[in-house]
Formats: structure tokens, sequence, C-alpha cells
């Protein structure tokens, strides 16, 4: 997502959920991504689905524990977030 390679991030994150359903991160990841793309319906869903896994989720908290150091990630992650209308 960082790489602005969508398409392949959307079918990693999705691999990702399959193999851990429970995963709550993954899905702020989908959800942010879904918002970079416009398809705000289907990042509310997955936001929806991240709330009922884990309904303190805090993307503040996953700015403060991910090791990232350039900020592409955090702009495009945050971005998703703000054309998504997200979190409520």
């Amino acid at each position: 997502m960082a790489l602005g390679q969508y398409d392949l991030a959307e079918a990693n994150f999705k691999l990702r959920i399959s193999r851990n359903p429970g995963t709550d991160t993954t899905r702020a990841y989908l959800a942010a991504l879904y918002g970079l793309l416009g398809c705000i319906d289907e990042a509310r869903e997955v936001w929806r689905q991240l709330l009922e896994i884990n309904p303190n989720f805090d993307v503040e908290q996953v700015r403060a524990s991910l090791p990232y150091t350039v900020s592409t990630w955090f702009d495009r992650f945050f971005t998703g977030f703000e054309k998504a209308g997200l979190p409520e």
C-alpha cells in the first residue's frame, strides 16, 4: 500500500484475513486502502468487522506501535481513513 501497489495490497490483506480471521490490524489496513480507492461502503464494512473483533481498536495506537520511519505509509493509511470518514 505504501508503494501504491493497491491491487497487490488488497490481495495480500485479504489473504492475511483469510489466514487469521481475528486480525483487527489487517482489517484497518484494508479499510484504509478502500478509503484511498474511494470504495467507501467497503471501507465502512471492513471497519464494522474490525470493531466486532476489537471494539477498542485505536488508530493512533497503530501509529505509536509500528516501527515505520518513512511517513509515506502513515500518510496513505490515515488519508484512506479520512476519505472514508473513519473512524466514526
